[in-house]
């Protein structure tokens, strides 16, 4: 999984302000994935189209560090962004993407349940 740089650091903001391999003073769609509590994580994507125009909400790295502080996360980091900053589930993509298409994604963060429909309680 590739990802950077990090952004909060027990909740400290550690945001860098220069990146080798990122624009982080420009504006584009950001992916994050943040630790609230032990098992308990934030996935963020900036990324969405206001409701019948071309205009995206999009964000610099700045940004998208003060939106994971802002929601309580202990620690944070930024992952590829652009149009890989995609969110799916069940078979659904949940975001506008940019630029009208996603990019095949070699890395992905799934999370799923070991639990059997019904809960934890079924015999």
């Amino acid at each position: 999984l590739g990802f950077g740089p990090v952004l909060i650091d027990d909740f400290l903001d550690v945001t860098p302000e220069d990146y080798p391999w990122g624009e982080v003073n420009d504006t584009y769609a950001r992916a994050a994935l943040g630790l609230l509590e032990e098992h308990h994580y934030l996935t963020m994507n900036i990324n969405c189209a206001q409701p019948g125009t071309e205009y995206y909400n999009l964000a610099t790295l700045r940004q998208e560090a003060d939106a994971m502080l802002k929601r309580g996360c202990r620690k944070a980091y930024a992952l590829d962004g652009g149009q890989t900053a995609t969110i799916v589930m069940n078979d659904q993509v949940m975001n506008t993407v940019s630029y009208g298409a996603q990019r095949k994604i070699s890395d992905i963060i799934y999370f799923a349940t070991a639990v059997p429909d019904g809960g934890a309680d079924n015999g």
